[in-house]
């Protein structure tokens, strides 16, 4: 009973926003290593830029960010 009751008082000492921070904090890590692979690219690093997409491929939450490291 106390590992059930210590275990609810640690999920409700996390803060409101932790979710919605996690989120936004995993879309900027995918927007960076893409356009770290365009800048890669960019500059002739073919091997570096396909390492950051397979990064991104990763890093992606939603099928859009999924079809942008794709494409």
């Amino acid at each position: 009973m106390s590992l059930t009751l210590t275990l609810a008082g640690e999920a409700l000492a996390q803060p409101v926003g932790s979710r919605a921070t996690r989120i936004a904090t995993a879309s900027d890590a995918f927007q960076g290593r893409l356009r770290d692979a365009a800048r890669l690219y960019e500059e002739l690093e073919y091997e570096q830029a396909l390492l950051a997409l397979a990064d991104a491929k990763v890093l992606a939450r939603t099928e859009d960010e999924r079809a942008d490291a794709l494409i």
